[in-house]
């Protein structure tokens, strides 16, 4: 089983970095930790490999973003 989720360094609030994250995204949310992870999962499950795609999320919201700065003129037509 692949458990694919959205997580952050320590346990707490959405992100209080960043205020549009926890206002836009995560509502009154809050983002589990690693060690909130392993806890929830241990016995129930066995980490095999454990990723972090920030990186790769930023390049991916970067080429979305030229693509729709590209298109918008089209866009904005329909």
């Amino acid at each position: 089983m692949l458990l694919h989720t959205i997580g952050a360094k320590t346990s707490g609030a959405a992100d209080a970095a960043n205020p549009w994250l926890s206002r836009s995204i995560f509502l009154n949310g809050e983002l589990p930790g690693m060690r909130q992870i392993a806890q929830a999962t241990d016995g129930l499950l066995t980490m095999e490999d454990w990723h972090n795609f920030g990186a790769d999320y930023d390049r991916t919201l970067m080429a979305w973003h030229a693509r729709i700065e590209r298109a918008w003129p089209l866009l904005g037509a329909r």
